[in-house]
C-alpha cells in the first residue's frame, strides 16, 4: 500500500490506515519544512509496503533518501531530531 495519496506544490503526502511508529511524524514534518525552502526539493513519502521501499530496500521507518532518482545513494534511517538534524 502506498502512502502517497495527492501532491501538494512540490510534495507528495498522503495518508494511510497502517499504523506508522512514533518518530514518524516529526521527520515528516521536517521534511514537508526543507522541502517548502526551495521549490528545487521534491518531497515524496512512501508506505513501507509500497514498491518504492521494497525497490530502495527500506527495511525500517523512517528513512530518508537523498536524490534516489538521480543515482544517489544517500540514505539516513532514523529521526533527525536531536544532533543529526544539522546535516539537512
Amino acid at each position: 500500500m502506498e502512502f502517497v495519496s495527492e501532491s501538494i506544490g512540490n510534495r507528495k503526502v498522503g495518508s494511510s490506515n497502517l499504523p506508522e511508529p512514533i518518530l514518524c511524524k516529526p521527520t515528516i514534518d521536517m521534511a514537508i519544512d526543507l522541502a517548502d525552502i526551495d521549490s528545487r526539493i521534491k518531497l515524496e513519502i512512501y508506505d513501507i509496503k509500497s514498491e518504492e521501499a521494497k525497490r530502495y530496500k527500506v527495511d525500517r521507518v523512517p528513512t530518508i533518501f537523498i536524490g534516489p532518482k538521480r543515482g544517489y545513494n544517500i540514505k539516513y534511517t532514523g529521526s533527525p531530531i536531536g544532533q543529526e538534524a544539522w546535516a539537512y
